[in-house]
């Protein structure tokens, strides 16, 4: 249980500065500014998250 508490953290704050992001952006009331700050969220979870996730993984075979 105790090993699982960080990725967890993780997980909700990765997914809380997302949430943030569209909220202060959305006080503004421009669609497309809303827009964009949605489609950088899916672009920094597609590139980023992949190449963070990736590296994880290929750490964890070279390692075991």
């Amino acid at each position: 249980m105790s090993l699982a508490i960080p990725s967890c953290l993780f997980s909700l704050l990765r997914c809380l500065t997302d949430i943030i992001n569209l909220i202060f952006v959305g006080q503004l009331e421009d669609n497309a500014k809303l827009a964009g700050v949605g489609m950088g969220n899916m672009i920094q979870n597609m590139v980023a998250m992949s190449l963070i996730l990736g590296f994880n993984s290929a750490l964890d075979t070279l390692v075991s």
